[in-house]
């Protein structure tokens, strides 16, 4: 998720205590707690080589 309150670990998903719950965090929502996570684009890149890792792991062999 994109804000650096998100914690899937959390209560309500989000460190700040005064914040509404979200359930669908896929849909346009408004929190005024929200602060944009600067690292979130190093965590897809992350995320992408973890998938190309695992593709070549299990990718069929050629005969």
């Amino acid at each position: 998720m994109n804000c650096q309150h998100y914690d899937s670990k959390a209560y309500n998903q989000c460190h700040e205590p005064a914040a509404d719950r979200v359930l669908d965090k896929e849909k346009a929502n408004f929190c005024d707690f929200f602060i944009m996570r600067m690292a979130a684009a190093k965590q897809d890149n992350r995320a992408d080589e973890a998938r190309k890792k695992l593709d070549a792991l299990f990718k069929k062999k050629s005969e």
